[in-house]
């Protein structure tokens, strides 16, 4: 078949999964916490934390978090 995903994604990506396990929960609250504050020439800084990508975690991080939280993935 033309129209067949031969590399589906195996769990997309979520915003505010900071930790990347497919729900968005306490433990990302808690990364984006420890990381609060820092943009990418601090030593706390973390990647992932930086959801909408303005290189600070900051109160925008984690309000996005936050409306997100309680969300999984499933497996269609």
């Amino acid at each position: 078949m033309l129209n067949r995903d031969n590399h589906p994604l195996m769990s997309p990506y979520m915003q505010g999964d900071v930790n990347h396990d497919a729900t968005i929960d306490i433990f990302d609250c808690v990364l984006a916490a420890l990381a609060f504050g820092s943009v990418p020439s601090d030593p706390q800084w973390n990647p992932h934390c930086d959801v909408n990508l303005d290189n600070a975690i900051d109160i925008f991080d984690m309000v996005t978090i936050a409306l997100n939280f309680g969300k999984q993935w499933t497996n269609p």
